[in-house]
């Protein structure tokens, strides 16, 4: 992974941590993920972000929802090819869902919105790192 690309991750990674109250190791912009089918319609999809921040977006989703979040490391393998992600759009982006979902689990937390907190079940959700 070039260097930028990395510490950009590592840092990115570290402020959804920071958001989402998460205790474990996280990489919040892998892209690869698994999720449970009843977990899935537990989601309003049509209102996540779909962009390049998509695996942030899913991530605090599935918390709001209540449901337990596990981690897999998988190798990262670059080859040749050049990234066409544009920092100058995807940095804004990710930090916007990062203050948005740290705001709306602030919000939840006390009670300001109308947003339910339900205890976690004992079923995963993967967000590989």
């Amino acid at each position: 992974m070039p260097t930028l690309r990395y510490f950009g991750n590592r840092f990115f990674s570290w402020l959804t941590r920071l958001a989402a109250s998460f205790g474990q190791s996280l990489d919040a912009h892998c892209g690869y993920t698994v999720i449970h089918s009843w977990a899935l319609k537990r989601l309003q999809l049509e209102e996540l972000y779909d962009g390049y921040g998509f695996p942030t977006e899913m991530f605090f989703a599935v918390s709001r929802a209540g449901v337990d979040v596990g981690c897999v490391a998988v190798k990262t393998i670059y080859g040749s090819e050049v990234s066409g992600i544009n920092p100058f759009t995807a940095v804004p982006a990710i930090l916007f869902l990062i203050a948005r979902n740290y705001i709306r689990r602030k919000s939840a937390l006390s009670g300001v919105s109308g947003i339910e907190r339900r205890q976690p079940e004992a079923i995963e959700y993967h967000l590989e790192a």
